[in-house]
C-alpha cells in the first residue's frame, strides 16, 4: 500500500479538508438560518423561505456527494493495493488516474456546495473573523492547487484510457 503511485490518495488529501470545510459551513448556515429574520419579504426566519431552503438543500446533496466520491475513491484504492499484494498485479496509471478524477470532481462538488452557502449568506458572513468567511476562504485556496484542475487530468486521462500514453499525468494550470 506505501510503494508505487499514490496521486488518488495525494489528491484526496487535499479533498478530504474541502468536504470537512463546507460541513462546517452548512452547519454554520444551519445556524444562521435558524436564527435570522429575513431583510426582503415577509420577516419569517430565513429557514422557513423557500430560497434559503434552496441553498441549504443543495449545498447539503453536494455535500454528501462529494463525501461519498472521497470515501469510496479510498475504498477503491484499498481494493486495488489488497489486489497487487494478493496477484503481484500492480496500480496501474490508468487506475490512479481514474481515480484522481473523480477525487478532482470531488473538490468541485465541494466548491458548489459552498457556493450555494456563500451567496445566500448576509454580508455579515464576509466579515474579517466569521468562521463563514474562514470556510470560503480555505474553500477557494484548493481551487489554486494545480492538482485540482481538471482541464490538465481530463486528456490525460483520455489519453491513458485509449492507449496513447501510460505516463503519469501532469500537473499545471487548466
Amino acid at each position: 500500500m506505501y510503494i508505487g503511485m499514490h496521486g488518488d490518495m495525494y489528491h484526496a488529501g487535499l479533498v478530504a479538508p474541502q468536504v470537512g470545510a463546507l460541513r462546517a459551513a452548512i452547519d454554520e448556515f444551519d445556524g444562521i438560518l435558524r436564527t435570522t429574520k429575513n431583510r426582503m419579504g415577509p420577516p419569517v426566519l430565513q429557514m422557513e423561505d423557500r430560497g434559503f431552503q434552496t441553498s441549504f438543500g443543495m449545498a447539503l446533496a453536494l455535500c454528501d456527494s462529494a463525501e461519498m466520491i472521497l470515501i469510496r475513491s479510498g475504498e477503491m484504492h484499498h481494493e486495488i493495493c489488497d489486489r497487487w499484494a494478493r496477484t503481484g498485479e500492480p496500480v496501474t496509471t490508468y487506475e490512479d488516474a481514474r481515480l484522481h478524477g473523480a477525487l478532482q470532481q470531488a473538490g468541485r462538488l465541494a466548491w458548489r456546495g459552498m457556493e450555494q452557502v456563500w451567496t445566500a449568506c448576509p454580508v455579515d458572513a464576509a466579515k474579517a473573523n466569521a468562521r463563514m468567511q474562514r470556510y470560503y476562504r480555505d474553500i477557494s485556496m484548493y481551487r489554486l492547487h494545480a492538482s485540482s484542475r481538471p482541464l490538465v487530468l481530463a486528456p490525460r486521462l483520455a489519453m491513458l484510457h485509449f492507449g496513447l500514453s501510460n505516463e503519469a499525468p501532469p500537473s499545471g494550470p487548466g
